[in-house]
């Protein structure tokens, strides 16, 4: 896990606990766990290589000026609304751990918030808050295994999704947060990996499966 830029008042804090979330940040990359440790102003301190797959993937999260958010702004508001719930300020700790689920077309993420409690001696100050997300696949359908077994990846699969129901590229780049043309560039390479030449074609290839 490699330190993001500074980005809220915790970086400012000793140098004890920043050495802390470091030694915490190699333990998450060596377990391949997807985590990511924010500052009381939900700016990305340090993320594991696991947790910025899942950002470049943007199966569910996408990073946004240096913060986490979600694929879906609904969730987005979620999780900003967890965090701030499990932040530790002063001497208050939560009562609970913070649990969210969110959902894509082939997998469900929980995803854990928790308060970071990195330096016991000194509680004066915001704690940095952890977040771990676990993966949990859904069932797969017959179209998501033929999808895969074409060798997509998670985001061109979320995409094929998407046309298989009609929808247009405008309204996938929308849903997506990407530009539009990202969302071609994505179709040309379904298209080519699937051998068809347009979305009538590529209805037709799935409704097999």
């Amino acid at each position: 896990m490699d330190a993001a830029p500074p980005g809220g008042e915790w970086m400012s804090g000793n140098e004890s606990a920043i050495s802390a979330a470091k030694l915490l940040a190699e333990a998450f990359d060596a377990l391949s766990v997807a985590a990511a440790i924010v500052d009381n102003a939900d700016k990305v301190i340090a993320i594991s290589a696991e947790c910025q797959r899942l950002v470049e993937a943007q199966t569910f999260l996408r990073m946004q000026d240096n913060s986490l958010e979600c694929v879906q702004d609904s969730d987005t508001e979620k999780l900003r609304a967890a965090i701030k719930s499990s932040r530790v300020v002063g001497l208050a700790l939560p009562s609970e751990l913070r649990t969210l689920t969110f959902s894509s077309h082939a997998e469900t993420a929980k995803v854990t918030v928790a308060p970071l409690l990195l330096d016991h001696a000194d509680m004066s100050i915001d704690s940095p808050t952890l977040i771990v997300i676990e993966r949990i696949p859904r069932q797969e359908s017959a179209q998501h295994i033929a999808l895969r077994e074409k060798k997509l990846t998670h985001a061109e699969i979320e995409v094929a999704a998407m046309l298989l129901q009609g929808r247009r590229m405008a309204e996938i780049a929308e849903r997506r947060h990407v530009s539009i043309e990202t969302v071609r560039s994505q179709v040309k390479t379904i298209y080519s990996k699937l051998g068809v030449a347009n979305q009538v074609e590529l209805l037709a290839t799935m409704r097999r499966h």
